[in-house]
């Protein structure tokens, strides 16, 4: 059990951590605010906040960065997290698609509010 509430508390650092980055780069950055790094980490968040909860629930997971998957996985535990499947969708595309130039995402302002 020890081991388990270690690993859990790992994933919960990790996402508080991005969490944290990214209210830092959206209240101290005024001019060429990054928006992408900050999708980026609000995605990151969310993706380990996830992994600590089926970690908890010794629910099993690839090594992914489908929200969708991932909230598919967690709604067997608790259908509340149902309702978060579109945001979820949303998030997913800023883990990977929104990393890798020319195609990536460019989110603005309104994008952060709204993963935020």
């Amino acid at each position: 059990m020890k081991e388990k509430m270690e690993i859990v508390s790992a994933w919960i650092r990790k996402a508080e951590s991005d969490l944290i980055t990214a209210q830092h780069s959206l209240k101290n950055i005024r001019r060429n605010t990054p928006y992408d790094t900050i999708c980026f980490h609000a995605q990151q968040c969310a993706e380990k906040y996830l992994k600590a909860f089926l970690t908890f629930h010794e629910i099993e997971f690839e090594k992914i960065h489908d929200l969708k998957k991932l909230i598919s996985l967690a709604s067997k535990v608790d259908k509340v997290f149902i309702e978060v499947l579109e945001l979820a969708d949303k998030l997913t595309d800023y883990a990977v698609d929104n990393r890798h130039p020319p195609e990536g995402i460019r989110p603005d302002r309104s994008d952060v509010v709204r993963v935020l």
